[in-house]
């Protein structure tokens, strides 16, 4: 006879580790989603420039829903992310949605060091 206690306590830890993990994915889409509407609304930013960072902010977000994220990786992307946003003029309310977006994805990157 199978004992299924054992498998019903693994899944019960992964339900509990993914619904830990789920509000700061969802924090980190919805700041992604106001970053990207703000860069959009800003007029002093290109197109150019708003597709480039739209792009590298959707690949971080990727990097964080994959398997493993890897935090170097994550932290020489949102170096570059940095350095495309100071290479633009912004507004403040760029800046207020890039600080909050930014705090969530180095909250997830302190998070896949363990």
């Amino acid at each position: 006879m199978i004992n299924y206690n054992y498998f019903q306590k693994q899944l019960e830890q992964e339900m509990n580790v993914e619904a830990a993990d789920q509000p700061v994915i969802n924090c980190i889409k919805v700041a992604s989603s106001q970053l990207e509407t703000r860069l959009y609304d800003c007029k002093h930013c290109s197109d150019d420039d708003i597709n480039k960072i739209s792009n590298a902010i959707k690949a971080i977000e990727k990097e964080i829903l994959s398997q493993k994220p890897s935090s170097k990786v994550l932290t020489h992307m949102l170096k570059r992310v940095q350095n495309m946003l100071d290479s633009i003029k912004k507004t403040p309310e760029v800046l207020m949605a890039y600080a909050r977006w930014r705090s969530l994805v180095e909250m997830s990157i302190k998070s896949s060091l363990v």
